[in-house]
């Protein structure tokens, strides 16, 4: 049996928004621009945060171990946000591959996001 997330449509949309995915139904290629969660980041107690990683903790379990760990180091989930060298140096990879696996972690999250809300949205 399927689990159901437990997130709205608009929640979906609000974090494939903030991660800019290319599957947000308001998508606009933006090159080279800083993703917008990096702003909701600084404030721990708003509720653009509390929403934005009310969606990841809901979904984060269909990412590897490693990916899990790059994206709660990167949202600042333990503590304070870590810069991509740091997890680099933790994980003995250059901060370009942190990058490359931050983008993979985020697609694979609003895909499943898309997959289950489009899903239950038509029902």
């Amino acid at each position: 049996m399927k689990k159901k997330l437990e997130i709205t449509i608009d929640d979906a949309i609000f974090y494939m928004e903030m991660i800019r995915s290319v599957w947000s139904p308001y998508y606009e290629p933006q090159y080279g621009k800083r993703k917008p969660y990096l702003k909701i980041l600084k404030d721990r107690e708003s509720i653009e945060y509390n929403r934005f990683i009310k969606v990841y903790r809901v979904i984060k379990h269909i990412l590897s171990d490693r990916e899990q760990f790059i994206l709660d180091q990167v949202y600042a989930l333990n503590n304070s946000r870590a810069p991509h060298r740091e997890i680099g140096e933790q994980l003995d990879v250059s901060p370009e591959r942190i990058r490359q696996i931050i983008k993979k972690a985020e697609n694979t999250l609003a895909r499943e996001l898309l997959k289950n809300t489009v899903s239950e949205y038509r029902k």
